[in-house]
Formats: structure tokens, C-alpha cells, sequence
């Protein structure tokens, strides 16, 4: 195991200007905000593999979908619904990604009337091969930590994501949190 990770917190000089701007507005647990500057570094690092894929970024959520949907295939209402689009939008969206090879309309085995979406391997080789990199550098930074203290931020980190795909869940036009 690697020395032990410093206990410095983050310093307002260390905040940039949407986190000055966010931690003016409300209060929050210093692991929160940790999480929220997480989140948006993640989303910064997914928007460029999708340039590097030479997609729209709604297109690489799409396949992100897809993937992670790979035991239960989506049908492009379904992928309309996760991605909050209309399912017009979905169907050009699933046109788009059909014609760069990146997914195939293909009939359900115990359906033929329904018609799921898989990605293709090679969608699914760029999309890991650009994460690769990334999973190594924080594989060793989780190298840094006990395996109990690894154990617990993962715990967390899990239930992080859980409780915010329930708050994603329930919001809507009508219930958005002012």
C-alpha cells in the first residue's frame, strides 16, 4: 500500500468558479461537495471521449445506455424515456448511431415483434479503451487506502448513486426543487 492519502481539505482557493458560486447558495457536507466536483469532472471527461468518438454528447449517453442495458436490450422508446427525449428524437438519435456503426436494430429472440438496440463491439471497445487510462490512475489512487477505507468509499459512493437516481426519478416539469 502507498503512503496514506494527505487530510488536507479542500481551501476556497481550491474551488473553482461554479463551486464558489454553488457553496454560496446552499449548505452541504465536505463530501458532498467532493461528489459534485467528481460529477462534473466525469461529465467533462465524457463529453470529450464523445468528441473523440466523433459524437454528440446525448449520442455517447445513448450508447451509454445501451451498454449498461446489455442483459435487457432497450427498445428506442425505452432509450427515448432514460434520455428525457421525445421518441422522434430517439429514432434520429438510434439512425445516427446505426449508420456509424455504433448500434444495430435487431429483433428480440422471444419478441420478433419487438425491435432492442445492442451496441457493437467496437462502440463498446472505444468506449472502454477511452475509460482504461482513467480506471488505472484511480485504481491507484484506491491503492493509497485501506481495504476497509476502500470497502466504505465505495459503500458510499454506491449509495450516492442510488439515492441519486432516485432523486433524478422523481423529478419532472412539475416537480423540480426550487
Amino acid at each position: 500500500m502507498a503512503s496514506a492519502p494527505s487530510d488536507d481539505h479542500a481551501q476556497p482557493d481550491d474551488y473553482d468558479d461554479i463551486e464558489h458560486l454553488e457553496r454560496g447558495r446552499t449548505d452541504a457536507h465536505e463530501v458532498s461537495w467532493a461528489l459534485r466536483d467528481l460529477n462534473r469532472a466525469t461529465a467533462d471527461v465524457e463529453r470529450a471521449l464523445a468528441e473523440h468518438m466523433h459524437l454528440r454528447p446525448m449520442d455517447y449517453d445513448a450508447i451509454g445506455h445501451l451498454m449498461e442495458s446489455e442483459r435487457s436490450p432497450l427498445g428506442t422508446l425505452e432509450l427515448a424515456a432514460r434520455l428525457r427525449i421525445s421518441p422522434g428524437s430517439a429514432t434520429e438519435l438510434v439512425d445516427r448511431l446505426e449508420r456509424a456503426g455504433h448500434v444495430a436494430r435487431e429483433r428480440s429472440p422471444r419478441d420478433r415483434r419487438r425491435v432492442q438496440l445492442t451496441v457493437q463491439p467496437q462502440a463498446v471497445d472505444q468506449v472502454i479503451g477511452g475509460l482504461t487510462p482513467l480506471f488505472r490512475t484511480l485504481d491507484d489512487l484506491a491503492d493509497e487506502y485501506s481495504e476497509e477505507q476502500q470497502r466504505a468509499i465505495a459503500d458510499y459512493l454506491r449509495r450516492a448513486a442510488a439515492h441519486t437516481r432516485t432523486f433524478m426519478a422523481g423529478l419532472d416539469a412539475d416537480n423540480l426543487p426550487s
